[in-house]
């Protein structure tokens, strides 16, 4: 009784997908575009490849239209938004035009043909499908060319090089190729031109460069007897600067020539320590403020951050040497001879007296070797304070200001270069 079963399930099951087919090679109808969709669909599986011979490979000719694209740093993202036409030949969507009232063309869902699984390599975004393509209508001629233009954005993966900031640019690769067919089976090439950007919207934070297209052939040492060929969309990508010049490259400007100026003040008057301190507080803030605009960057900090970072030390050690000079200014003790001895040997050539004296008269170099007649030269508000003291921390100072400037050229021809 069981094998009389199994047999008559088999025959009812079998029954049944003759009907079923027999039944799709009778639908008619008068209208021609049905009756066409119809034959064409009835024996037709869009899950195998459309040729006749399968030792062939399906060529399908792909181009861009790029429409506008962004590229976020903070997520390492650059998103195109596209229409991607791609354009290939099914072998089994051909017809005879005098069938049909002489109809060449029609259009199909991309859900009810075969199409070619394009995908995205590098997406950021491995949850979602890699699918490039979105459903669309495709046109299909008479002698089986179909062309499809589904509107898309693809994300890809785009590590952020900051090093430059806010002048950087942004080298991106956008990766396709077949998720599943070797190279053998489906072989995609680009069109000419590869990339159209007639209607291309320009961005207001990046400005694209290039648009440069590479195929890779795909021979891997795993696969030796087929390849794995890919579509490669290398954009390249440069940040309008002028805004992030305006509120970040002036103000660290302006902490440098404050910093300069700090240096430049009488070290025994209380604004200069005070400039010093207000300055050390504006270089914190801007300091944090270039760290809330820029994300992580790992073990390749940008320039501007080793360059503020630098500034913020050479303001602190400013406050310290106000701090040395005042207490040294103010000591009750003599200056050690060596100290006497140096400023005299310095103020005793002309550089030196250009370099420490404001007065270039023969009586500031006779104050500076402690000469009679030159006692009440340089004075002092409330105590009399020692010449040579005085004469150390404006060398101290005058030097440190050198020091500085040096300093920040450095700093800035590492920061353009």
């Amino acid at each position: 009784m069981k094998t009389v079963f199994v047999v008559f399930l088999v025959t009812l099951l079998y029954l049944n997908f003759c009907n079923a087919d027999d039944d799709c090679k009778k639908k008619t109808s008068h209208l021609a575009p049905i009756r066409l969709k119809n034959d064409l669909l009835c024996d037709y599986d869009k899950n195998i490849r459309p040729v006749i011979n399968h030792a062939n490979s399906t060529v399908v000719t792909v181009r861009m239209i790029l429409k506008f694209f962004e590229y976020e740093m903070h997520t390492n993202t650059l998103s195109i938004h596209n229409w991607l036409s791609i354009f290939w030949k099914d072998e089994h969507l051909k017809w005879d035009p005098a069938q049909y009232d002489s109809i060449k063309e029609t259009y199909f869902s991309s859900d009810e043909i075969w199409m070619p699984d394009l995908s995205i390599y590098n997406m950021n975004d491995l949850n979602g499908s890699p699918s490039a393509f979105s459903a669309v209508r495709c046109l299909v001629t008479s002698k089986g060319l179909v062309a499809c233009v589904p509107p898309n954005r693809h994300d890809a993966l785009c590590m952020a090089d900051l090093t430059k900031y806010p002048f950087d640019q942004q080298n991106c690769t956008l990766r396709y190729g077949s998720w599943v067919h070797s190279g053998e089976e489906i072989d995609f090439k680009t069109a000419s031109p590869p990339v159209s950007t007639n209607d291309y919207i320009p961005n207001s934070d990046w400005k694209l460069i290039t648009v440069t297209i590479q195929r890779n052939a795909g021979h891997y040492n795993c696969c030796p007897d087929n390849t794995y060929p890919s579509l490669n969309y290398k954009f390249q990508i440069e940040r309008h600067s002028a805004t992030h010049a305006a509120s970040i490259i002036i103000p660290s400007l302006v902490l440098i020539i404050v910093t300069l100026t700090t240096l430049w003040m009488n070290p025994e008057e209380i604004e200069r320590l005070c400039l010093a301190c207000c300055n050390l507080i504006a270089h914190i803030l801007h300091l944090q403020l270039i760290n809330a605009q820029l994300p992580s960057t790992g073990d390749k900090p940008p320039l501007l951050v080793l360059y503020s970072r630098d500034s913020l030390l050479l303001c602190t050690s400013t406050i310290v040497l106000t701090v040395v000079l005042k207490a040294m200014l103010s000591s009750p003790k003599p200056s050690p001879l060596w100290i006497s001895s140096l400023m005299s040997s310095i103020l005793s050539k002309r550089p030196g007296q250009w370099f420490l004296l404001y007065e270039s008269s023969l009586k500031g170099v006779a104050t500076a070797k402690r000469e009679e007649d030159a006692v009440n030269i340089i004075e002092t508000t409330g105590s009399e304070i020692d010449k040579d003291w005085k004469m150390f921390a404006k060398l101290l100072d005058r030097l440190s200001f050198i020091a500085f400037l040096i300093a920040y050229v450095f700093m800035f021809i590492s920061f353009v270069l």
